[in-house]
């Protein structure tokens, strides 16, 4: 996944304030951990 998100110009982050779309499954939607909610604070999209 890494390499397909880089090739077409996209960049990982590991941290929510810095993305501007988050890349999830639906269960780790659901589970609302603390990344997940550093997402939602954010007002990130999430696309899963």
């Amino acid at each position: 996944v890494k390499a397909t998100i880089e090739k077409l110009g996209g960049k990982l982050t590991g941290t929510a304030n810095k993305a501007s779309l988050c890349i999830s499954t639906k269960k780790e939607v659901d589970k609302m951990n603390k990344k997940m909610e550093e997402v939602k604070e954010a007002n990130i999209r999430v696309v899963s």
